[in-house]
């Protein structure tokens, strides 16, 4: 399933290629663009948000965790405004604005970001202008590929380029 998946995204051409430090985002760089893991440009500024005692546990022992965690819900998802020794959605913000200037940094014209949906909400807003609230509204998927057109650090374009027609809910 995932092989074809990988197989249906038409990669378009870059000069970097960033990801997460988490395999499951190099290994997806790598099996979707052929470049090697010694040759990808790794940072923990774009690694999937910290749910912190929140992570891993299943909906119905929410509850029990201490402090009390407070949601925002935006369509019909709720999204942990505060989990307990997690990373607040402002938290998260910054470090797409760290990693941003990270990416001002390389050299190259074009760079391939490989990370997580909840960190790219927040990039994909930084990049639109969105507050952070409102980079809810942004939902994106797996194999995504946005390609956003920048001068200097201001956005001059944005177009979805590939959006899977299938998504696999056990990815």
């Amino acid at each position: 399933m995932i092989r074809a998946l990988l197989a249906s995204v038409s990669v378009p051409e870059f000069d970097v290629l960033v990801t997460s430090p988490l395999r499951r985002a190099r290994e997806t760089a790598g099996q979707l663009t052929g470049v090697a893991d010694e040759d990808i440009t790794v940072t923990p500024l774009c690694a999937e948000r910290n749910y912190g005692l929140l992570e891993g546990v299943s909906p119905d022992c929410l509850g029990d965790i201490q402090p009390k965690t407070f949601y925002v819900s935006v369509g019909g998802i709720d999204y942990s405004l505060n989990p307990p020794d997690g990373e607040t959605l402002e938290e998260l913000r910054g470090r797409a604005a760290a990693f941003h200037e990270f990416i001002e940094t390389l050299h190259g014209q074009c760079v391939l970001v490989v990370s997580h949906e909840a960190f790219l909400q927040q990039y994909h807003g930084l990049l639109r202008g969105l507050d952070v609230y409102h980079a809810l509204t942004s939902h994106v998927t797996y194999l995504e590929i946005n390609e956003f057109r920048l001068s200097g650090s201001k956005l001059v374009s944005h177009e979805l380029t590939h959006k899977p027609e299938i998504i696999y809910e056990n990815w």
